[in-house]
């Protein structure tokens, strides 16, 4: 295994660098050719999430737009002869693949496991987890319910 197909946990408190860290690394792993599709960035929040994703495109469209960007980023990730046309070629590359990356949220990644294992883990057809709000309103009828079978006795 390369340097640069390692695995990485990256915690920090907030407001410490982590988002930027994490896209490092991201970036570093799509510039040494792997695949959107062999990535994995799982984090807390789907806005953790969703920073994550659009730190990383900009920063890369950024790069692949100005000789300058392009040479600031590759000193951040520390990748010598990193040049501007490969960082268009990987822009469009992962424009393409886009649907294949994933940066997801812990319980995303969980769900989208245990869909692959629904049979060995006997969970119902159509089983999913369900939202927060969902969640509070199913909590509530649930209440109600027990509520009103105890008034009924």
């Amino acid at each position: 295994m390369t340097a640069a197909a390692r695995h990485v946990a990256i915690r920090a408190a907030a407001g410490s660098g982590k988002t930027f860290q994490l896209t490092n690394r991201l970036l570093e792993l799509l510039c040494s050719g792997a695949t959107p599709s062999s990535v994995l960035a799982a984090t807390f929040t789907r806005k953790a999430a969703g920073e994550i994703l659009e730190r990383l495109m900009l920063r890369l469209s950024a790069a692949a737009a100005s000789q300058k960007a392009s040479d600031e980023l590759a000193r951040q990730l520390s990748l010598r002869g990193l040049e501007r046309s490969q960082l268009l070629d990987l822009l469009g590359r992962l424009v393409q693949q886009l649907h294949s990356l994933r940066i997801c949220t812990l319980d995303g990644l969980f769900a989208s496991l245990a869909g692959g294992f629904t049979l060995e883990l006997q969970l119902p057809a159509g089983w999913r987890i369900v939202e927060a709000h969902e969640d509070e309103r199913l909590r509530q009828e649930a209440v109600r319910a027990v509520v009103a079978a105890r008034r009924r006795r």
